[in-house]
């Protein structure tokens, strides 16, 4: 079996652990390590297309963030106007309900977006944003790009480093990849190798099947092609979604509690096949975010 982070070959019979859903289709799935520190499901063709029908109208990925219309706000000014010059072309891949894609567009850049979902797809053309429903890795775009972005986008893949390298073959030699990823602490895994069934608690899964560490992530990023990678502090970037259910609170006040003592955090990184002119991400602005953030 080979890594979808590193591309590396994984010589181990028996999965990392294993872990039960409550799906119809995937049942008992194994946790398989990778020595680049990535660990991930592998799910058989059948299971995937069970775990792709969660991307519905009503995936919770797809709501309305201000928490995370916030973020790119700051982003923008910081980070993103100093390295890229306005009306420059920018991909969205993933783009979701279309959010970063409409700030950016609004910032005076020239966007368009692609996911696989059609739910996605529909939010983010309804919000004025050319955007395609398809498969990245063998759409035609006809162009190339300044700026490639996957917000939250490669923990839902089953072959990440294919998605990275086609990422680096639409971008222009200076071009920049903008990623950021979700990335769980070892306590949550200690916590699932006890609990084997609550996978989707302390993992998100099966809607996430990719895990990376920032080891894992510039590993894949290398494989892929690119030579300047920046990793900043993640910070705050998605709110609470509002719920009036008090076991959702309290589960969602017990998970928060399990992050806290894990140490989640978010990977958050620019990368370019060339050089990247940027400063070092700040992060006091984000403090205004903290209450109503995750």
């Amino acid at each position: 079996m080979k890594c979808p982070a590193c591309g590396d070959t994984i010589n181990k019979v028996k999965p990392h652990l294993k872990s039960s859903f409550k799906l119809d289709i995937v049942r008992k799935i194994g946790l398989w390590a990778c020595h680049c520190e990535q660990k991930f499901y592998y799910f058989s063709d059948e299971e995937r297309l069970n775990v792709n029908s969660l991307y519905d109208d009503n995936y919770a990925g797809f709501r309305v963030d201000e928490v995370f219309k916030a973020r790119i706000d700051l982003e923008i000014i910081q980070h993103i106007e100093p390295l890229l010059t306005s009306s420059c072309k920018v991909l969205d891949v993933g783009c979701g309900n279309g959010q970063f894609a409409v700030q950016m567009k609004n910032a005076g850049y020239d966007v368009q977006g692609i996911d696989f979902s059609e739910s996605a797809v529909y939010l983010c053309s309804s919000r004025g944003i050319p955007a395609v429903a398809g498969d990245f890795l063998t759409h035609s775009f006809n162009t190339t790009f300044k700026c490639c972005s996957m917000f939250d986008v490669l923990e839902h893949l089953d072959q990440p480093l294919l998605f990275v390298k086609r990422a680096c073959e639409l971008l222009d030699d200076d071009g920049v990849l903008i990623l950021k990823i979700p990335a769980y602490g070892r306590l949550n895994f200690i916590f699932l190798s006890v609990f084997k069934t609550l996978a989707p608690f302390f993992l998100d899964a099966p809607a996430h099947m990719q895990f990376f560490t920032k080891n894992s992530t510039k590993k894949m990023l290398v494989t892929a092609g690119f030579k300047d990678i920046r990793f900043f502090r993640g910070g705050i970037f998605r709110g609470k979604p509002e719920t009036t259910s008090f076991k959702r609170k309290l589960s969602r006040i017990i998970r928060r509690l399990i992050y806290l003592v894990s140490g989640n955090y978010n990977i958050y990184c620019f990368a370019s096949a060339s050089s990247l002119n940027i400063n070092s991400l700040s992060v006091a602005d984000n403090n205004e975010l903290k209450s109503k953030a995750y």
